[in-house]
C-alpha cells in the first residue's frame, strides 16, 4: 500500500512538472511537485500508522 501510495505521488509530480513545462513555466513546477510528493507520502505514512495501531 504504501508503495502505490509513493508511485501516485510519483506519478502525479511528473504530470504537473510535465504540464508545467510544457506551459513554459518550469520554476513553478519543481516545487509544486516536489511538496506534491512530498505531502502525499507523509499522508501515507501516517495511514499506515493509524492502520497498524487500529487493524480492521
Amino acid at each position: 500500500m504504501l508503495a502505490g501510495k509513493i508511485f501516485v505521488s510519483i506519478v502525479v509530480a511528473a504530470v504537473s512538472l510535465a504540464v508545467s513545462v510544457l506551459t513554459g513555466q518550469p520554476p513553478l513546477a519543481w516545487p509544486f511537485a516536489y511538496s506534491l510528493a512530498g505531502v502525499v507520502s507523509l499522508l501515507a505514512l501516517v495511514l499506515m500508522q493509524i492502520r497498524q495501531h487500529n487493524p480492521a
